[in-house]
């Protein structure tokens, strides 16, 4: 476990990201695109930048902007509706190079198509609420002397926040189910961290792609490593594993391993009408879920409990992690660690309080 220099829980800025909707339909910038301008080259080469002005133009019609320039070179990521009209503007300042242009929505299409482990549709369940954006210029400024690593961790709640930070993550991203860090968060944090290598802990499936964007960013000034954490039990662990007088190919492998030592479990409740699989789900009814699949569902909380984790339980003698949500009930958590006892007498149970929005509990089983 790392000692952290520096420890900062950020929410992240508005408008979301588009990569961080669940819904494809809904990202509405949907080219993600990456390139680079030759100061030096074509019509316009050396042409006095105006990285204000280029931003303001960009923003138009679209968002996700990062702008990394020199004296040869400027390198623009964005997510825009109007392609053609992001080239035409940057080819006031030089030559295009490098093109990449990716639509999100096709991609957001093969992720599904992938099977990749991401939640059922949103719209089944509460959102969390919006919480207050707090820019990162507000972040602690980096020490003059680099640290060997660094930690960013996605969150959601000040309980699962404060034992990331007590893992050694140095700055925690607020995220959720319906607003997520942009790739421009995760750029600014790694930039606010005084560390030669950062890993980042997305702790969701959605976000993930938001990471490794900002570490195609980032690859020129900062080692990255984006460790594919999909649930907040898998980030526990990885963080846990992590050991500061280890390598860092080292930790990564140690941290890879952990996660998939971990099977993750939500609890929130339905609020409409549904069936899924061959579970009949009424609106206002608990459900639980297995990593990405609904598994148990219960007209109470603690019958949905104990449904959900006689699916994640395998051998009986796991540790099992209670995260207990906002609204979470003190008597559901004191019936289930009961329950636990006497069903899995040689489990190892730990209950803490998390803080979640939407999910009551979230469960933790490792091996």
């Amino acid at each position: 476990i790392k000692k952290p220099a520096q420890q900062q829980v950020i929410a992240p800025e508005m408008p979301l990201s588009a990569q961080a909707r669940l819904e494809t339909e809904d990202i509405e910038f949907l080219y993600d695109m990456e390139f680079f301008i030759n100061r030096e080259l074509g019509e316009n080469a050396g042409v006095a930048f105006d990285d204000e002005a280029f931003r303001k133009a960009l923003s138009v019609n679209g968002d996700s902007i990062i702008i990394i320039a020199d004296d040869e070179v400027i390198k623009v990521h964005v997510h825009s509706k109007t392609p053609g009209d992001v080239l035409n503007l940057a080819l006031h300042y030089g030559e295009i190079t490098q093109i990449h242009i990716l639509n999100m929505r096709e991609q957001h299409r093969d992720l599904l198509t992938a099977g990749m482990d991401i939640a059922p549709s949103p719209e089944l369940f509460a959102e969390i609420p919006p919480e207050a954006a707090r820019s990162m210029e507000e972040a602690v400024l980096p020490a003059d002397e680099m640290a060997p690593y660094g930690f960013i961790a996605v969150s959601s709640g000040d309980g699962i926040a404060e034992i990331f930070q007590s893992l050694g993550v140095d700055v925690v991203l607020s995220g959720g189910q319906t607003m997520n860090p942009s790739t421009e968060d995760f750029v600014k944090a790694v930039r606010s961290i005084a560390a030669e290598q950062v890993f980042i802990l997305p702790n969701n499936s959605n976000i993930v792609l938001a990471a490794e964007q900002a570490r195609e960013l980032l690859e020129d000034e900062r080692r990255i490593t984006v460790i594919p954490s999909k649930t907040i039990p898998q980030g526990m662990a990885a963080a846990f594993a992590f050991q500061e007088d280890e390598s860092a190919e080292t930790n990564r492998d140690q941290m890879l391993e952990a996660i998939s030592r971990v099977q993750s479990g939500q609890v929130t409740h339905a609020v409409r009408d549904t069936q899924y699989d061959e579970l009949d789900i009424k609106a206002g009814h608990y459900i639980g879920i297995h990593n990405s699949k609904i598994v148990a569902t219960d007209e109470t909380m603690l019958q949905a409990c104990e449904g959900l984790l006689k699916q994640m339980m395998e051998s009986g003698d796991e540790v099992v992690t209670i995260l207990e949500g906002d609204e979470a009930d003190p008597e559901v958590t004191a019936a289930l660690a009961a329950w636990l006892e006497e069903q899995y007498p040689d489990a190892e149970v730990e209950v803490h309080l998390g803080g979640q929005p939407v999910y009551y509990y979230l469960f933790s089983v490792e091996s």
